[in-house]
């Protein structure tokens, strides 16, 4: 996997140092950085790993250009906001929620637009390995699959929790991954996604709503559905749950007004839409992995 372009230079790999990276970044876009992959992900190995991060809120654009001999996995350790499109085409715009999988087969082409902060754990699977577990045969295309899955947020979460404590978890959950990702009958969702119309009148509703205690019933009836019927569309459209997407929304929010207004912490929770500046910090650390006042001290221009 190839990523080019100066949109790199703020990302940060975590992996054990080696002579060789586990995806052949360009030199001049990316520093070497400590890096962690399990012990046969190395020189040849089928599968290898890394994590992709930037603290900064700045955009920036990437281009994968995935070999033709591996598969290119990228997958969201937590919610992001970012654009990809691949032959002409848009697969994802907006948000991308935690577990959320970008599948690119071996030769494709995706461009990843980053609007803000990105935290991703990246795979590279050999073709010849997927091909002898049976895995990846339907996913010879141009266009990457992406698609939100329970159990890849939860091996993911596992790799970022515990896995620089020992190679042999991180190469099983490593290639758990890669079944998982690689294996389309087991993560498609039946179901209508709802309607690109429905999802802009239900935007308007939510953007007029972002400070306000606002229930399930009430996200339903702004777009004429009954809530099971919303919940359910809503998922299959966005990966987000109506209320985990509300969320995601409002930390979006206090994100921009730390940093370009003179509110308080206390006063951007409750503008935010939180009862509470303790509940407000704990979904902020769950979306962002750091405490607001963490986050606000990383982001802030120096005057």
């Amino acid at each position: 996997m190839k990523v080019k372009g100066e949109s790199v230079m703020q990302a940060q790999l975590v992996t054990e140092r080696n002579d060789a990276f586990l995806f052949p970044f360009n030199d001049d876009a990316v520093e070497r950085n400590p890096m962690i992959e399990p012990p046969q992900a190395r020189g040849d190995g089928p599968i290898k790993i890394a994590r992709w991060t930037s603290g900064q809120m700045h955009r920036r654009t990437s281009i994968i250009d995935t070999p033709r001999h591996c598969f290119t996995i990228m997958i969201a350790v937590r919610p992001i906001e970012v654009d990809i499109s691949s032959c002409g085409e848009t697969i994802l715009q907006g948000a991308m929620p935690s577990g959320t999988a970008f599948v690119a087969s071996p030769g494709a082409v995706a461009t990843l637009n980053f609007h803000s902060s990105f935290d991703l754990v990246c795979l590279q699977v050999a073709a010849r390995f997927a091909e002898k577990n049976g895995i990846g045969t339907d996913l010879r295309s141009e266009i990457p699959r992406i698609f939100r899955d329970m159990v890849v947020e939860t091996f993911v979460r596992a790799l970022v929790d515990d896995g620089d404590r020992c190679g042999f978890f991180m190469q099983s959950v490593s290639h758990a991954l890669a079944a998982r990702c690689l294996n389309p009958e087991e993560t498609d969702e039946r179901g209508t996604p709802l309607p690109k119309w429905r999802l802009a009148k239900f935007e308007r509703f939510i953007s007029s709503r972002l400070h306000e205690s606002v229930s399930l019933e009430q996200m339903a009836e702004a777009v004429d559905l009954s809530r099971m019927h919303f919940a359910k569309s809503f998922r299959l459209a966005t990966g987000f749950t109506p209320h985990e997407y509300l969320l995601f929304r409002r930390i979006e929010w206090a994100k921009s007004a730390m940093l370009t207004s003179r509110m308080n912490l206390c006063e951007i929770a409750l503008e935010a839409g939180f009862q509470a500046q303790a509940h407000f910090s704990t979904v902020f650390k769950r979306f962002t992995g750091a405490t607001p006042a963490q986050w606000k001290i990383e982001n802030q221009r120096p005057a």
